[in-house]
């Protein structure tokens, strides 16, 4: 389907015919339908859009929105309203294109790039290697890159992840996503977010581990027993807090909490308040520059990295948390619980105002609203009491019953989750402080360990993150590091390095710790091997596959003379 050239396909000039409360006629009503059928996989994201547009203001600014739409969803044969089946399709005929260019002998292999490289450019994908840097030692670029093309699924993440976040940003730029509507985050990509966790938990409950000792787990219950599990991540990340304070207190450190907010110009709606304050409404920014998510979080990311810079070179020490989430129009702002030294608490505030104000320190509201700050006061509650908040509104909503603006806060949490998911922001950092992988894997060891491995692993495993910050320390200095698995030469002693599918270098697998004098200790003790489990297991089937003749067929039509009765 082309996209229309005038927004002229609904009704504008011929009030005469019978319209509806929103002043549609059936033509319209007609056209609007095949055109959601068209975009069907997200068709209620462009009929919210289309309706919310044509409420706010008339005819022609929804006819201009659905245009809009249509050209930002459609790249050359890419439809990025595809449903997932059709994507899958593409996505494999575009692997088949690549691998048939790239290994093509009668091709010149630089130009065969080039084209593909225009390809990928035209679609918004970028090239998988994207600058020198990633020509690293161990493996060929060209073989990697190559490899990566002609693999469907690299497409497939490539793709998926392209869509979620045109079809998100086209919402905000919409105006769809705010408090009074779908507030963070689409009901679209909300919904598509709940089917993927969906279905990973079904393949979860497919797959089944078994250990050398015959110990057999299906991954769902594992995952359940890590941070994977909502609850489980957030006890954590309470207890490393509260770790902090401890830690904080016997080094005489303060805490503060910090706020940082975009300029306005990232910022897609307003929120209209009356004298006392409370909210009456939203309303379109007039300074927004279409400016996305990640854009606003890559600002955000800026402005850290320069702040930690400044506090390096000022010799300021610091350590605590960032916790990022999103204004209700899907804007990320960031908040930061941090612990410093008492006498440079002026000093690290001061740091971070300047950065927080760097950029358009003039426009109105910027010195009340891009920066915030407010000591921890000990009499009134502790630093994990101030952010357990924030911790708990973006993971599951736990012990709370509203967030800022009024909703569910459980509810909130889903859609926060999805928003962090679709735009690929983390949403919890650690700053400073010891490794938490060595934490988590000295909480695997059962005995008794020699030496300060003991100490760690006592701390660990008593969930006291103050005396393992004591213990550890920080920085590249941590006497405790962990364990990967990389393949070495016996005779020259040489170490193989250890790849991924695409031939780039990768640690190796985590197998335990690393102290002292490179002595290592093992925390993960078992091969686990994991198979398929048909929960509706059919006995005829299982003959079938032991045929040759008789064996499944790949299509959808079976060519055997004869199948064996059931039972």
């Amino acid at each position: 389907m082309s996209a229309p050239r005038d927004p002229g396909f609904i009704n504008l000039s011929n009030p005469a015919r019978t319209t509806d409360k929103y002043g549609l006629d059936r033509h319209d009503h007609k056209w609007l339908s095949n055109f959601l059928l068209q975009h069907a996989a997200s068709s209620g994201l462009l009929k919210g859009a289309f309706y919310s547009m044509l409420k706010a203001k008339g005819k022609r600014e929804a006819n201009a929105q659905v245009i809009k739409f249509h050209e930002r969803s459609v790249r050359r044969d890419l439809w990025l309203s595809m449903d997932d089946a059709k994507l899958r399709d593409w996505c494999e005929n575009k692997a088949r294109h690549c691998r048939l260019t790239l290994t093509n002998p009668t091709r010149d292999p630089i130009k065969a790039q080039k084209r593909i490289c225009v390809m990928l450019n035209d679609y918004g994908i970028e090239y998988p290697l994207k600058s020198q840097s990633d020509l690293l030692d161990g493996f060929c670029p060209f073989e990697t890159v190559a490899l990566k093309l002609g693999d469907m699924q690299w497409w497939r993440r490539k793709v998926r992840e392209l869509q979620k976040r045109e079809l998100e940003e086209f919402a905000r730029s919409a105006g769809v996503v705010h408090s009074r509507s779908q507030i963070y985050c689409s009901d679209h990509n909300v919904q598509a977010r709940a089917a993927q966790k969906k279905r990973n938990r079904a393949l979860l409950s497919e797959l089944q581990a078994t250990n050398d000792l015959g110990d057999t787990y299906t991954l769902e219950e594992l995952s359940d027993l890590s941070v994977s599990n909502p609850a489980i991540r957030r006890s954590e990340l309470m207890v490393r807090i509260a770790g902090f304070e401890e830690y904080a207190d016997r080094l005489g450190y303060v805490g503060e909490f910090y706020t940082i907010t975009c300029p306005s110009r990232f910022h897609r709606k307003t929120i209209i308040k009356d004298r006392h304050g409370n909210v009456q409404g939203v309303k379109d920014n007039e300074n927004f520059d279409g400016s996305s998510a990640r854009d606003a979080n890559g600002y955000l990311v800026g402005v850290g990295s320069r702040i930690r810079s400044e506090l390096a070179r000022a010799d300021i020490p610091i350590f605590g948390f960032r916790v990022v989430e999103p204004h209700h129009d899907g804007c990320p702002h960031w908040h930061y619980l941090v612990f410093t030294k008492r006498d440079r608490v002026v000093d690290c505030r001061g740091v971070f105002r300047r950065h927080a104000l760097a950029d358009s320190p003039d426009e109105p509201g910027a010195i009340k609203y891009r920066f915030d700050f407010e000591s921890i006061d000990r009499s009134r509650g502790t630093a994990a009491g101030y952010i357990a908040k924030y911790i708990s509104k973006n993971i599951d909503g736990h012990g709370m019953e509203d967030d800022l603006y009024g909703h569910d806060a459980a509810v909130s949490a889903q859609r926060i989750e999805a928003w962090a998911s679709c735009h690929g922001i983390r949403q919890f950092q650690q700053i400073g402080g010891p490794s938490v992988t060595v934490w988590r894997e000295l909480r695997r060891l059962d005995e008794q360990e020699p030496g300060e491995l003991e100490a760690a692993r006592n701390a660990a495993d008593t969930a006291n993150w103050a005396d393992y910050c004591e213990l550890m320390g920080s920085g590249r200095s941590q006497p405790i590091k962990p364990a990967y698995w990389q393949e070495v030469d016996t005779t020259t002693g040489e170490v193989s390095p250890v790849v991924n599918k695409y031939g780039e270098p990768v640690p190796g697998r985590l197998f335990g710790l690393l102290w002292g004098e490179l002595q290592a200790v093992c925390t993960r003790y078992y091969k686990w091997v994991v198979n398929r489990v048909h929960t509706a297991f059919k006995p005829w089937k299982s003959e079938i596959l032991q045929r040759g003749a008789n064996a499944p067929p790949w299509s959808s039509v079976n060519n055997c003379t004869a199948l064996p009765q059931a039972g």
